[in-house]
């Protein structure tokens, strides 16, 4: 994202209400399985710490899933209605055309981030190994 905002400065005003609009929407959806994935670690690590690799297990995975359910129903949003989205934001008809196809990558970008802010399944999933949850996170690029 950062390349993306730094090249902002060189944008169009219609592009750059565009990628304003993207970026929001993108920065709005990750919200969801980040707060998700902090829920889960105060979970994981309860039942971590009453010895229960079980119960952690399953919360760990269930928080994966549905972070990454609630990124993929993003961007199937982002990809069948994008005007709609849009039009919450502006009618003008340079952005309106301009528009879906940002959201369409930010669609993609979901895609690709749906498993990102869920350390705590990966941690979970690990707790019977007794790794420690930082070189968990470390190793797969959290």
């Amino acid at each position: 994202m950062e390349p993306a905002t730094l090249s902002a400065g060189w944008l169009t005003p219609v592009a750059l209400a565009t990628h304003q609009i993207a970026l929001n929407y993108a920065s709005l959806t990750y919200m969801v399985p980040l707060g998700v994935s902090a829920a889960a670690a105060v979970s994981v690590g309860h039942a971590v710490g009453a010895g229960d690799p079980e119960r952690a297990r399953r919360a760990g995975w269930l928080a994966l899933g549905l972070g990454t359910g609630f990124m993929l129903l993003a961007a199937v949003v982002f990809l069948v209605a994008p005007g709609p989205l849009i039009a919450l934001y502006t009618r003008d008809p340079q952005v309106m055309a301009v528009g879906p196809s940002l959201l369409g990558l930010a669609a993609a970008s979901r895609s690709l981030t749906a498993f990102r802010p869920s350390p705590p399944a990966r941690c979970a999933d690990w707790a019977r190994r007794e790794y420690p949850c930082w070189l968990i996170w470390w190793a797969t690029g959290c």
